[in-house]
């Protein structure tokens, strides 16, 4: 959905007063509650585009938490097709199906080096 911000409006400059912003900030962004917090404690502040600001911070991280969902998912379902594959358990017969385009793991070569063994 669309990004959710908080506005603190107040018209105090006491330390108390920005403690208190502060600790509710603190949890509405911890519980998930919220997407951003904008603190406007004085008079002197752009309101408006704090606001704006915090909504492009907000709607920026929701794309890279999306798209690092994607990308999870597509390695989670990459390694389910590989299972069962030859070379399955190890790292390197399996990355062509995480990473797109990486070259497929040559399994016709020497299972062991030994000197004057052709490996490529």
């Amino acid at each position: 959905g669309p990004p959710i911000v908080v506005a603190f409006i107040g018209q105090s400059d006491s330390t108390e007063f920005q403690v208190e912003v502060a600790k509710a900030q603190r949890e509405l962004l911890f519980t998930g509650s919220v997407d951003d917090v904008v603190a406007n404690p004085g008079l002197g502040t752009d309101l408006g585009l704090s606001i704006a600001m915090s909504l492009l911070r907000a709607g920026a991280r929701q794309h890279c938490s999306n798209k690092y969902e994607e990308e999870l998912e597509s390695v989670k379902q990459a390694l389910a097709r590989s299972a069962g594959q030859p070379n399955q358990d190890m790292f390197w017969g399996t990355v062509e199906h995480v990473f797109k385009g990486f070259p497929k793991l040559c399994t016709d070569i020497a299972n062991e080096v030994a000197p004057g063994a052709e490996v490529g």
